[in-house]
């Protein structure tokens, strides 16, 4: 007798335990559907945020890269400028009046002045490109994310041939001043020097488009990863959520045939 009055309260005890139980896990699992939704809403916020940062870098270091592609411009059509004035010259060096009115000092002060604004711009894009290295690294801590990063070696190439160039202008410079005051022979030494700034340009300005294109197709990768962490979150969220209504269900089933047995 007293053997199944200890059964029959046991069993009580069981079938109480388990509708608390799955009551208890019924709570977690709502409020777990909750949170994937919530929580794929703050993934989304926080890579939208750092994606944003990182095609904004980008882009300005796109500027960057037409800003000194522009004063390349300029140098070119300075140095060209000076080349067609020592052309004319050529043909009557011992000229002073053509010599000063062809190449007044403002000539090689503009190459100069333009050379240094190229420097300054290429030292403002080593500065961004390595700010935007410094978040893709941040970025790519997310499991199967990757960017193209802009190439450190194209960028110190970059800088290299701008320091050449820029020491090349003031050689220029030099020559243009030393022929202006009466060293006929500098002549040659201003055609060469001029043919030795333009091919320079040339070259960095190849180095300009390789590096826009680089950096276009980091701000266009940032436009596709958005939209992969919205579809990949989504599919996340959606299984989580499916797994957790099956555990409800389950957990409705449970508590209903407890609940019987204890009201039985």
């Amino acid at each position: 007798m007293d053997e199944k009055k200890t059964l029959t309260t046991g069993r009580r005890v069981w079938l109480w335990t388990a509708v608390i139980v799955s009551a208890i896990v019924l709570v977690l699992s709502v409020g777990g559907i909750v949170g994937a939704w919530v929580g794929r809403g703050v993934v989304i916020d926080a890579a939208d945020g750092v994606l944003d940062g990182v095609h904004k870098l980008a882009g300005v270091g796109r500027e960057g890269v037409n800003l000194v592609d522009g004063h390349a411009d300029d140098l070119r059509a300075a140095v060209e400028e000076v080349g067609t004035a020592v052309d004319q010259i050529s043909q009557n060096v011992a000229d002073k009046g053509v010599v000063l009115t062809l190449l007044p000092p403002e000539k090689e002060q503009k190459i100069e002045n333009v050379a240094d604004r190229i420097g300054e711009a290429a030292t403002t894009i080593r500065s961004i490109v390595d700010s935007v290295v410094n978040l893709i690294e941040a970025v790519e801590k997310i499991p199967f994310v990757s960017f193209p990063k802009p190439d450190a070696e194209k960028i110190d190439a970059l800088q290299s041939d701008i320091a050449e160039i820029q020491a090349g202008a003031e050689q220029l410079a030099s020559d243009i001043q030393a022929f202006r005051e009466g060293t006929a022979e500098k002549i040659d030494a201003v055609s060469e020097g001029i043919g030795d700034v333009h091919d320079r340009i040339a070259g960095i300005q190849d180095q300009l488009d390789a590096i826009d294109q680089n950096l276009d197709g980091l701000q266009t990768r940032t436009v596709e990863l958005k939209s992969q962490i919205r579809t990949w979150t989504l599919i996340a969220a959606l299984v989580v959520t499916l797994i957790l209504l099956w555990v409800i269900y389950a957990m409705v089933i449970l508590i209903r045939t407890d609940w019987s047995d204890l009201r039985a």
